[in-house]
């Protein structure tokens, strides 16, 4: 009933700190209505809320790593409330998106999907938190992720579909007493107002920009997404101290959605864990990344950032961030045949996102069998060889017509590994050993492909090559940044890795699974977990040989055709 929450095996929560005694405490609260309310405490935690006993059932279960708070409704067991509490973990510094988007497979897995209702940053309990609502197969799910000082917490409820609104005001008495011990007693962050800030002489003026440095949108489904990390440079001779912002998103003239961050929300967006930028130097809040119905037609975000010069006065500088609709000229296929499944794409938090370069909204693909991507082994305690796995030496095809500008075959496949090679930052010397043996096509419209870690002396083109749609262009191997043997495919707008930026993709004519639903595609975008195949084009029918007729005993001189006529043919 509750293994759905526990996160996933590979995120932070599984190398949580032992647990210690739990203190907990189910004290009597007020009378709201006819509903009695008690207070949940869990000192151990530092969090309480309240709930009724009249509508939920209690319920605490303890482990290593974490407490988990069950509430159970007395009138429909499969309405379920829960708090998961995990153990501090000192120098955390995930953010709560962050945390979400680690676990958003799982729980993708869990539910047979997930429709994106409602998806935002905000405060709880004086904390950071992401909150998310969507749809899953048969039961809609709220999530709030809490993070504050290495605590994590989350905070949920999902019922069926049909009964989900039964319980909803009975959860938001949860959500709306929920409190984390040491903030919510403390003064208030004051509001910033836009009436006593200024904008900089060009002299104090902030240096922002985006990395990339065009910001696309990417419609997968009914939503739009969108990412990027905004760098701030002090260009000024005395310190900057960021106070915070106002950030709008804005459909031509009209104002979608308005936030109000304070110091302490873009502090936990910095690696540096400070809003301080010394003369010179510069900070980059990451992760500015929203998923939002592409009905909004949001076109641009709006940023009025707030900062004190050296303990001056408030000063406000507003920069406009264009999110562009990017339109595919290369119709694209699949650069393989066969079925392979989407073990990484371009999702917010993967490392093809985070480096915002030409991968920005690249794929890894894993052949498979019967689910598995390698043939078992006799021995458990043999490590997998590349001839192993699946994948390694199939056939990597051309996506769509184009040349050759750059071609790398020398580079020595790696064995495979349970853990990232070292060089995960490029190498200084030769940073584009991160590809191995790869090959980049210029499709002559300002597109190019890049296929990347492909198998030593397989390529079967050079430099300067006309390489037709569906051509075989190498194997599949683990040359360069590979873990296991797979295809690197990404979209760019120039031949080099990186200087070019990634450009979303869309791949034409291939059937997709996905949660035991198969469907047809014409043109659309995977996701992870998904298994792809390209359509093969149905070979047309041969024609059938006309039936002649049996000869006439009495030609006619219109059946019989001239000497001329029968030339002329």
């Amino acid at each position: 009933m509750i293994a759905w929450w526990w996160p996933r095996r590979e995120s932070f929560f599984t190398q949580s700190a032992a647990a210690v005694l739990v203190a907990v405490m189910i004290l009597p609260g007020p009378v709201i209505g006819q509903k009695r309310l008690e207070k949940f405490v869990n000192d151990k935690h530092r969090v309480s809320l309240y709930y009724s006993p009249d509508v939920w059932n209690f319920q605490l279960q303890s482990s290593p790593r974490s407490d988990l708070a069950v509430f159970t409704a007395k009138g429909d067991p499969e309405a379920v409330a829960v708090l998961n509490m995990f153990d501090r973990v000192p120098g955390f510094t995930l953010t709560p998106r962050q945390l979400y988007e680690m676990d958003k497979a799982s729980l993708q897995s869990i539910f047979g999907g997930m429709e994106i209702l409602d998806e935002r940053m905000l405060t709880l309990g004086g904390a950071s938190a992401h909150l998310v609502v969507f749809d899953g197969k048969e039961k809609r799910v709220i999530r709030y992720t809490i993070v504050h000082q290495g605590y994590v917490y989350l905070l949920g409820y999902f019922a069926p579909k049909e009964r989900h609104a039964t319980y909803l005001s009975d959860f938001k008495t949860m959500v709306d007493t929920f409190a984390i011990d040491g903030l919510t007693t403390r003064a208030p962050v004051p509001p910033i107002d836009p009436a006593v800030s200024a904008p900089p002489a060009p002299s104090m003026a902030l240096e922002i920009s985006t990395r990339p440095r065009k910001v696309f949108l990417e419609q997968i489904g009914d939503s739009v997404t969108w990412h990027y990390h905004l760098v701030v440079k002090n260009p000024t001779s005395v310190e900057v101290e960021l106070q915070g912002a106002l950030l709008k998103l804005m459909s031509g003239t009209r104002v979608v959605e308005d936030v109000k961050l304070d110091a302490e929300m873009l502090r936990q967006s910095v690696r540096t864990e400070t809003t301080r930028i010394p003369p010179g130097g510069e900070i980059v809040l990451l992760n500015n990344a929203e998923r939002r119905p592409a009905s909004m037609r949001i076109d641009r975000v709006e940023y009025a950032l707030q900062f004190r010069l050296a303990g001056d006065r408030l000063y406000q500088q507003v920069i406009s961030i264009p999110l562009l609709s990017y339109r595919q000229k290369t119709s694209l296929m699949l650069p393989f045949n066969g079925t392979w499944r989407v073990v990484q794409g371009h999702d917010i938090f993967e490392g093809h996102r985070q480096a915002a370069d030409g991968q920005a909204f690249a794929y890894d693909f894993v052949y498979e069998v019967e689910g598995r991507d390698r043939r078992p082994t006799s021995s458990s305690s043999r490590k997998p060889a590349l001839e192993d796995f699946y994948a390694y030496g199939r056939k990597v095809r051309a996506p769509a017509d184009g040349r050759v500008v750059r071609a790398v075959d020398g580079i020595e496949d790696g064995p495979p590994t349970l853990t990232r090679p070292p060089f995960v930052t490029p190498p200084a010397n030769n940073p584009y050993r991160i590809l191995g043996n790869y090959v980049v096509l210029d499709h002559g419209n300002g597109e190019y492909s890049l296929l990347a870690h492909l198998k030593k002396g397989s390529l079967t083109f050079k430099v300067g090559d006309l390489v037709k749609k569906g051509q075989i262009l190498g194997e599949c191997g683990n040359s360069g940044n590979s873990t296991q043997p797979h295809i690197h495919y990404q979209l760019m707008d120039g031949p080099d890795h990186f200087k070019s930026l990634g450009l979303p993709v869309r791949f034409s004519r291939y059937r997709s699974r996905l949660n035991e639903r198969e469907v047809e595609v014409a043109v659309g975008t995977p996701v992870v977990r998904e298994l792809v195949e390209n359509l093969v084009p149905p070979t047309p029918p041969k024609p059938s040989p006309r039936l002649r007729k049996a000869p006439r005993t009495k030609a006619s001189a219109r059946s019989v055709p001239s000497r001329r006529r029968t030339q002329r043919r």
